[in-house]
């Protein structure tokens, strides 16, 4: 119970840290580059929660009788409130310093790299919130082999989903012609 009050105010503690180090920053039409990170983690919150409540919906014909269900858009929007505020916090704030600070000459070789720091990342971000889950709460986390698997799962492939979304979306740009080049 603690944990859902503590939660929303450790994410806007978050978001004005990142809101102060992404003002710091010596990158130009930081405006758009955010707007844009905005928009691709919201296209991967909704994404993975098409995702999460699509495996975890029980159809109605293999429900038994006696047994609470929720239906696919119940499912769709519980997820999509537990994904999206970590994905426009920590996902908009990792993308846009991963993406400012690494770029390499070779497509692959920036690809592997990108690749495994956004991996890094979602794993950074997942153990901040385990940590501060266990202050909060000691005694509701016991770590097992099955939990740091989850904790795997629920770290890298969120990120890496953002990250492809966001390749996606630099693609589409590419072929629309659209840049941030400021316009005089």
């Amino acid at each position: 119970m603690e944990l859902i009050i503590v939660f929303p105010f450790l994410l806007v503690i978050i978001f004005i840290l990142g809101y102060f180090f992404i003002v710091n920053s010596k990158v130009d039409n930081k405006g758009a580059i955010l707007l844009e990170k905005v928009i691709i983690s919201t296209l991967s919150a909704l994404l993975l929660s098409y995702i999460w409540a699509y495996f975890n919906y029980t159809p109605v014909e293999s429900r038994e009788a006696g047994i609470l269900y929720e239906s696919f858009r119940g499912l769709f929007m519980i997820y999509l409130f537990s994904f999206f505020p970590v994905y426009l916090v920590g996902g908009t704030i990792l993308s846009f310093f991963i993406d400012i600070k690494i770029e390499l000459d070779s497509l692959l070789f920036n690809y592997v790299v990108k690749l495994l720091v956004y991996a890094l990342g979602g794993l950074v971000i997942i153990g901040f919130i385990l940590m501060v889950t266990s202050f909060i709460s000691p005694k509701s986390i016991s770590l097992g082999l099955g939990e740091l698997y989850t904790i795997f799962i629920l770290g890298i492939l969120p990120s890496l989903l953002l990250y492809h979304v966001s390749l996606f979306v630099q693609l589409l740009k590419l072929t629309l012609k659209i840049s941030h080049k400021k316009i005089e």
